[in-house]
């Protein structure tokens, strides 16, 4: 029984810290690739969705299908002054979180 009750805790009470991803608002800072293929998005304020331990941008890979219309989409969003929503998940790159999807917001 007691090795049960255990197992419970361990389940329950660390699914809510494993699985934090969703969405929220956010102001574009900047917007940039690195050589690699990572390209980032700097927000503010900073993620509060995410287990990643980095929040003050979003990260992905530009290669991945969809990752260059979300690169676009915010650099329209910084360009105009326009925030973003943005659906994070709990994957990261450098420990930064990962979008799932984004939009422009009017």
């Amino acid at each position: 029984m007691r090795k049960k009750l255990i197992s419970a805790i361990f389940i329950f009470g660390f699914s809510s810290v494993a699985y934090c991803s969703g969405h929220a608002n956010y102001d574009v800072v900047a917007v940039g690739c690195m050589p690699s293929g990572t390209c980032y998005i700097q927000i503010s304020p900073t993620a509060t969705n995410t287990v990643c331990t980095l929040k003050d941008q979003i990260r992905f890979d530009i290669t991945l299908p969809g990752s260059k219309p979300q690169y676009s989409a915010a650099l329209s969003a910084l360009m105009a002054g326009k925030q973003i929503t943005a659906n994070l998940t709990d994957v990261c790159i450098d420990d930064f979180p990962v979008p799932d999807w984004l939009q422009v917001n009017k």
